[in-house]
């Protein structure tokens, strides 16, 4: 198996048992709007999901503003540049 491979079947395991872990915890939607149906690392893994999120959208939008939009990375190369 390739590194890529592993590195990816682990973060979708670790993924998985969170969910899992969350599914049993909360009692259903009636628990959420209290902040009581996580624990509190799972309201910290979300939180810091949400400002990698953001983080990223911003850091594309930014790399867009000033250089345009051919200086923007997709898939390894430059998206404007024909090779």
């Amino acid at each position: 198996m390739s590194t890529p491979l592993i590195m990816f079947l682990c973060l979708f395991g670790i993924t998985l048992c969170h969910y899992v872990l969350g599914a049993r915890r909360s009692a259903g939607a009636s628990g959420t709007s209290r902040g009581t149906a996580h624990y509190r690392w799972q309201n910290g893994i979300a939180v810091a999901g949400d400002y990698m999120s953001a983080a990223s959208f911003l850091g594309i939008a930014g790399i867009i503003a000033f250089q345009g939009l051919r200086r923007v990375p997709v898939f390894g190369r430059m998206a404007g540049r024909r090779t």
